[in-house]
């Protein structure tokens, strides 16, 4: 199973054509550069390993789920420039312009500086299945949503907890994993919002519309995340929390 995810995802994100191109910039752009530039990708077929594995059902067959995924994914990935937002496009920005300055191509950098949020893909192509509704509204959504609700700080927490051992491995990929589920929900239920309005716009309606219990674990989730703890308990009960409010069920506080 693991082997197969691996060959999905490998061809969904196409690393062998990117691994390419980084080989094309030999002479033109420092090693350490292209280094870091292979390590992207390599980290996003990772991730999309990861991902394949949790979602889709054995026997999963190589062929079907490439086609299921590949064309929308790379439809994703090139509206990502656009859609991010607050911390992630700062990220963004700021990784585009090292790139650039090292002699990397404008746009081949832009593709590269997306990569952090590119496994974000996978989740947006199934939610656009599943709801009936265009790549680009999607994708917009998701990222307004892991701006306005501290998802893209959360997950950074996560992606910087240690993995020293096997148990704080597992710990560190199960809370990616369930934070990425509950954005994907939450995702799903604001574009559920009525009317023809903003991404933003919706969210702010969403949360109008949310009982004592929810206004209150998002209060909550505000209050860890404003603060530097990084310990595993605050980012347990982190993740908890907004599971919480996407199931509609309360943690005893």
């Amino acid at each position: 199973m693991v082997f197969r995810a691996q060959t999905v995802a490998t061809q969904i994100f196409d690393m062998h054509g990117i691994f390419a191109q980084i080989a094309a910039l030999d002479n033109e752009v420092p090693s350490n550069i292209q280094t870091s530039m292979r390590i992207e990708i390599q980290r996003l077929v990772e991730r999309g390993t990861r991902w394949l594995v949790r979602n889709v059902p054995p026997p999963m067959d190589v062929a079907a789920t490439i086609e299921r995924y590949r064309s929308g994914a790379a439809e994703v990935l090139g509206q990502l420039p656009r859609a991010l937002s607050g911390m992630d496009r700062d990220t963004f920005e700021g990784r585009t312009r090292e790139l650039e300055y090292a002699g990397v191509p404008e746009s081949f950098a832009k593709q590269i500086a997306s990569m952090p949020k590119a496994i974000a893909a996978l989740d947006i192509v199934d939610l656009a299945a599943t709801t009936d509704r265009r790549l680009t509204e999607v994708t917009s959504t998701y990222m307004t949503v892991a701006d306005k609700f501290g998802i893209s700080a959360l997950l950074e927490r996560i992606i910087s907890m240690p993995r020293d051992s096997r148990w704080r491995s597992m710990a560190r990929g199960t809370l990616r994993d369930d934070l990425y589920w509950s954005h994907a929900q939450l995702t799903a239920q604001i574009m559920d919002v009525g009317g023809n309005r903003r991404p933003a716009a919706k969210c702010e309606s969403w949360r109008d519309q949310l009982g004592e219990s929810g206004e209150q674990s998002l209060e909550m989730l505000g209050e860890i995340m404003s603060t530097d703890t990084t310990d595993l308990a605050s980012i347990v009960v982190a993740v908890q929390l907004l599971r919480d409010v996407v199931s509609g069920t309360t943690t005893t506080h």
